[in-house]
């Protein structure tokens, strides 16, 4: 056998193996963990502290906020990049969904309802996921992290913006780096606009039950 020649069995095993590990992995993120809790589950990591799994995120949990938290998974997760919002968000006591707790056939469906779709994988993904929930109708408000000066950003994030508006949703478009401070996250101005954000929401539920 030649150097650089593998065995086309060793090559299937790998190929099964990878692809039985993505859906297990797919399917822990649709449970609504992290990306990197949701790679110790897969792996039987014992480092994961043991927890009931959320609920489905066509249900919303009785008396929460729940927000609809957009943007690519890099922008998302990385506590530097998104200066913790994500984490911000649960301390607020904030019912957060994402992208990843959608099933790919569920968000396609909503390719035909824009008039255009983008050129981009994960600019598709965020506005349908948004358009997903703005349709059940079953959160409070959406939150799209942004980096600044992405194009494509841009163009996602004023398609999510008037996409809000019409269904009568608050929406915060959060460009990190536009909030940043000598080069690192402006947590405290990333704080504020959270709860800001949150307060609004909450006022808005309040007001909708007394009204």
């Amino acid at each position: 056998m030649s150097v650089g020649v593998r065995n086309p069995l060793t090559q299937a095993y790998a190929a099964v193996s990878g692809t039985l590990k993505q859906r297990k992995y797919q399917g822990v993120l649709l449970k609504g963990l992290k990306p990197a809790v949701a790679f110790k589950v897969i792996s039987g990591s014992k480092d994961v502290p043991p927890k009931k799994l959320p609920s489905d995120p066509v249900f919303k949990a009785a008396g929460r906020t729940r927000v609809a938290f957009l943007g690519y998974p890099y922008a998302l997760y990385d506590p530097f990049i998104s200066a913790g919002v994500y984490d911000k968000l649960k301390k607020l006591g904030v019912e957060v969904v994402t992208f990843e707790q959608i099933p790919l056939r569920e968000m396609r469906r909503y390719s035909k309802v824009m008039p255009q779709n983008f050129f981009w994988y994960y600019s598709n993904q965020v506005c349908w996921t948004g358009l997903y929930f703005l349709d059940k109708k079953n959160i409070d408000g959406i939150i799209h992290v942004t980096t600044f000066g992405c194009g494509p950003d841009a163009m996602v994030d004023k398609t999510l913006e008037l996409e809000a508006k019409s269904a009568g949703v608050p929406f915060l478009g959060l460009a990190i780096d536009g909030l940043a401070i000598d080069g690192h996250p402006g947590e405290g101005g990333v704080q504020t606009h959270l709860e800001a954000f949150v307060d609004m929401l909450w006022a808005k539920r309040q007001k909708y039950r007394t009204g």
